[in-house]
């Protein structure tokens, strides 16, 4: 999960890796949109925006939605940071790994 801010001309200022667990309530709104669409297992890149009221977020509005992994470089970062490899959790049991070469 990835947290963006936005600088005062509305572009990307920063983007942070959280941990899902500290966000129920997204994750939670995440997870119902992606099954709205249809997307049952494997990836699901959600992109939303909400807003943060007494320390929590609320009104979640989504942006985008895909059966994909989130694009870019940001597999390969949480990678590195948070010690699995994101495209693995597309198989199955979450246990298989791509071959590399």
């Amino acid at each position: 999960m990835w947290k963006y801010s936005k600088n005062e001309r509305a572009r990307y200022g920063s983007a942070e890796i959280c941990n899902p667990k500290d966000f129920p309530e997204l994750v939670t709104y995440a997870t119902n949109v992606a099954r709205a669409v249809g997307i049952q297992y494997g990836a699901a890149h959600v992109e939303l925006k909400a807003t943060l009221e007494d320390g929590l977020y609320t009104n979640p509005i989504m942006i985008e939605v895909g059966a994909r992994l989130s694009g870019g470089r940001k597999s390969t970062m949480a990678q590195e940071v948070c010690c699995f490899a994101p495209i693995n959790m597309l198989f199955a049991d979450g246990k298989h790994q791509l071959l590399s070469h």
